[in-house]
Order: structure tokens, then C-alpha cells, then sequence
């Protein structure tokens, strides 16, 4: 059996939170955050939940400003008197899941999707595979297609 001590087997918690970004009380769009929350006290366990901890603080600063001026600039060129009534606001989720493979690799599989009117304009999948061991991200070549 391996020490704990130089092994991670982190235990993570979905957080899920929910922002509204409003222009003039009109909510111009809906942001859920389902992320993960590292615990362990090894060098390997603090490195991955240090790595989300920055993505999810990037991620929020990115909606906060880019994706705020976005949206108020869809809501701003809608030009009908009653968009105040009838606009429909964007959606973004942010999902975070993770899976043990082996006792040896932590993935997480994150995905980014943009919605509007229920159509999903944008969607962004990005896996991680992490060694427990000693919290390196590993590099994932990508398959050529077969001819």
C-alpha cells in the first residue's frame, strides 16, 4: 500500500453558484458555476486545488468584464421599446467533474456552454489529467484520425 502521504486522493465538493448580471434591473444574463473544492493537506493535492482555484478567479474576472460587455451590447442593440419585457438573457454554465482512473490519475472534465433562447450558441470541453502522486498535469496527445 502506498503512503498517504505521497499519494492524492483528493476529496472535492461541487459548489454551485448562480450570478445575474442586470443592465438597469433587465437581467441580460444567467451564470451558473459548478466547480470543484479540493481538500488535502500533500504537496500534490495543494498544487491541483491551487490550479482551480486560479481557473474558477480567471473564469469569474473574464464574466465580470468581457462577457458582462457582451451581453449589454446584445441587450443594447435590440432596438424595440419593449425589450425591457421581452429580452431573452443569455445563460453560461461552467461544469466541473472529476473521475478517479486507477487510483494513479485524477480527470476533470470541464465544460463551458453559452445558451441563448434555449439554442446553445457555444460550447468549450477541456480535460485535465492529473498525477496524484505528485500533482503534475500530464500532456495528452491528441489521436490522429484513422484514414
Amino acid at each position: 500500500m502506498k503512503n498517504q502521504k505521497d499519494f492524492c486522493l483528493p476529496t472535492y465538493k461541487k459548489l454551485q453558484e448562480k450570478n445575474v448580471i442586470k443592465h438597469e434591473n433587465t437581467p441580460i444574463a444567467h451564470v451558473f458555476f459548478n466547480v470543484l473544492s479540493f481538500e488535502g493537506s500533500n504537496t500534490a493535492c495543494k498544487k491541483i486545488s491551487l490550479f482551480y482555484k486560479r481557473l474558477v478567479e480567471n473564469f469569474t474576472k473574464w464574466v465580470n468584464i468581457d462577457f458582462e460587455q457582451y451581453a449589454r451590447k446584445d441587450y443594447l442593440s435590440d432596438t424595440n421599446p419593449r425589450k425591457k419585457f421581452r429580452y431573452v438573457p443569455f445563460t453560461l454554465t461552467i461544469d466541473m467533474t472529476p473521475q478517479i482512473k486507477d487510483n494513479t490519475f485524477l480527470e476533470v472534465k470541464t465544460s463551458v456552454k453559452l445558451y441563448k433562447r434555449k439554442t446553445m450558441i457555444s460550447e468549450k470541453n477541456i480535460n485535465h489529467l492529473w498525477n496524484l502522486k505528485n500533482g503534475t498535469l500530464q500532456i495528452m496527445k491528441r489521436q490522429q484520425p484513422k484514414v
